[in-house]
């Protein structure tokens, strides 16, 4: 009888609102054949997915156990090589509040016969992957989908020990290049972590807007400043001017549940006279989030970002024709005019003109939508980012199944909107 292979899997904080794409990569390998241990510090009892609960149960939570256990972590760390982070307080806090998380990893690492860890991530969690490398000879991946800014200390131990490593786009890499020098991972490839397109598809055609009806446009993102809601706002009100009516619906949360920017976009609403036309519904589970995404005309994302934001191949999965401010990693996934529709940064009569074009064209909107669909499914499905993993690691891999793609760039652009 073949031996099922084992995988790790390190997350913070899961199951989390924001794990959703974690969850269906990790459902994704079991289905290939895998065995995946999930491992994590600690849940987020405030996540509404209905998967959430029984993905708390079946994770093995890390604990900082006793005093005497943490001391005995420390020294066996590899200070010599911690020194290359040249962090202050914040690095050798994290260290040694990493050490003994690492060594009880380590442990269930042994007991479980568990000789690769995936970390999609390069927080709190990566160090302690990377401890427990330096320590007990681990092996460990790791996959950034955000600028390494805004990764945390230590970044030189993280990496330096990966055996290889995913980014999200060619920014990040370029930076990586630059901020680590010699300890970047030898094998290091750029793709976005895929979505379920078996899990996100509409059961039914595109429904386009009916004319005197509200144009129903749909926006998700965590909610915070630098996520150009501002824009969008503008957006809607040069709508009304032009006597289309709006239905818009930004999905999502604040970093504090409700407490921070989300009372500031309010105020921006109220204060713009959009009461009755935009609306903040919070967070919402999955299920909720495809149904939204297959009533809506368009989405739209209306800031740059230096990844591909799982948002949008969630909405093109769905068929959902895209609106986009333009940028180096949107263009890795849309052809301006083909999948999606492009505009410029902060330019809101493009970003206005664009959801009018869609909203009294429903064939165009209809084929854009069903070309996001196409061009996810080749390049970004969770299928193929699943498969990839299992094939770097070295585990046996059964049959591919038909139609898994791997990432590839665009054709050439079209002409911008």
């Amino acid at each position: 009888m073949t031996e099922i292979p084992k995988l790790g899997y390190l997350l913070p904080g899961f199951p989390a609102q924001s794990h959703s794409r974690y969850w269906r990569e990790i459902l994704k390998l079991e289905s290939l054949g895998v065995e995946v241990v999930v491992f994590s510090d600690h849940p987020d009892e405030t996540v509404v997915h209905s998967w959430a609960k029984g993905a708390e149960q079946r994770t093995q939570y890390l604990t900082q156990t006793t005093l005497s256990a943490r001391l005995a972590a420390l020294p066996r760390l590899p200070w010599r090589h911690l020194r290359q982070g040249r962090g202050g307080v914040d690095h050798w806090r994290a260290v040694t509040q990493a050490a003994p998380l690492a060594r009880h990893l380590a442990h269930m690492c042994a007991d479980q016969d568990i000789y690769h860890v995936h970390v999609p991530g390069c927080g709190d969690m990566a160090l302690v992957m990377a401890l427990a490398q330096r320590l007990y000879g681990i092996d460990y991946s790791l996959h950034l989908d955000r600028p390494l800014a805004e990764a945390g200390v230590a970044q030189h131990v993280k990496w330096g020990g990966a055996r290889f490593a995913s980014v999200g786009s060619q920014t990040i890499l370029d930076d990586l290049t630059v901020r680590l020098g010699a300890d970047m991972p030898s094998d290091v490839t750029v793709h976005p972590l895929g979505v379920d397109t078996a899990y996100l598809r509409r059961d039914r055609p595109y429904r386009a807007r009916e004319v005197g009806k509200p144009l129903r446009l749909i926006a998700s993102a965590d909610l915070a400043a630098d996520k150009g809601h501002d824009a969008l706002l503008q957006a809607v009100l040069h709508l009304q001017s032009r006597d289309i009516e709006v239905h818009l619906e930004i999905l999502g949360e604040d970093a504090d549940g409700g407490a921070g920017f989300r009372a500031e976009l309010e105020h921006q609403v109220a204060e713009l006279g959009l009461i009755g036309t935009v609306f903040i519904p919070g967070a919402m589970s999955d299920d909720t989030l495809r149904d939204r995404l297959c009533a809506a005309h368009v989405y739209v994302m209306s800031s740059p970002a230096e990844i591909t934001e799982t948002a949008v191949l969630e909405a093109m999965s769905c068929e959902c024709p895209v609106v986009a401010v333009e940028c180096e990693s949107v263009n890795q996934m849309i052809t301006n005019g083909l999948n999606g529709i492009l505009v410029g940064p902060a330019d809101t009569i493009a970003l206005a003109s664009a959801l009018e074009y869609l909203a009294f064209d429903p064939a165009r909107a209809a084929q854009v939508g069903q070309a996001g669909r196409k061009r996810v499914m080749e390049a970004a499905d969770v299928a193929a980012s699943a498969s990839r993993l299992i094939t770097q690691i070295g585990l046996e891999l059964p049959e591919a199944e038909e139609g898994v793609q791997g990432w590839s760039m665009p054709e050439k652009q079209l002409a911008k909107f």
